[in-house]
């Protein structure tokens, strides 16, 4: 779904689209941990996400159901918003909260040159929220019930 997305996306806009490669996680070399990224699923699912997730600057925590937590210490100049129709309000970077799921943008461990999108849920019907909901390059987005969180930082 997200390939398409971004080859559609691509070829309106530039004319042509990227090569997108679909791997899963126990299938990349260490050539292609070196790449641009797409991690789909949180820690449970994909063994990537679950070796970077406390590394992240949103992380999955599991208390008794898994919840997220702003991990600012991941990067720089951490902001945090609680996004409604009529208001945007400055968040604490302390606590947890409950989520469907997140989507985030860090550089690539691998290869600073690089970046990784994860996309992760709390569970796979969170994981398939994120992705219909993905629309771009933020630095996070983490959706709720009844709430949309986002926020910037900046990585390296």
């Amino acid at each position: 779904m997200l390939k398409e997305m971004y080859e559609k996306g691509f070829r309106a806009y530039y004319g042509a689209s990227p090569s997108i490669l679909v791997k899963p996680d126990v299938n990349l070399t260490s050539e292609d941990f070196k790449e641009n990224l797409i991690l789909i699923g949180g820690p449970v699912a994909n063994k990537i996400t679950r070796e970077l997730n406390t590394k992240l600057p949103i992380i999955f925590i599991y208390n008794k159901s898994w919840e997220v937590k702003r991990n600012p210490t991941a990067v720089h100049e951490f902001h945090a918003f609680l996004v409604s129709s009529d208001s945007i309000m400055e968040l604490s970077l302390n606590g947890t909260t409950r989520a469907i799921g997140v989507s985030q943008v860090v550089r690539n461990p691998w290869n600073e040159d690089n970046f990784i999108i994860v996309i992760e849920g709390v569970d796979r019907y969170g994981t398939r929220r994120m992705l219909e909901e993905f629309s771009g390059l933020r630095s996070y987005t983490i959706i709720g019930e009844s709430y949309r969180e986002m926020g910037f930082y900046m990585t390296g």
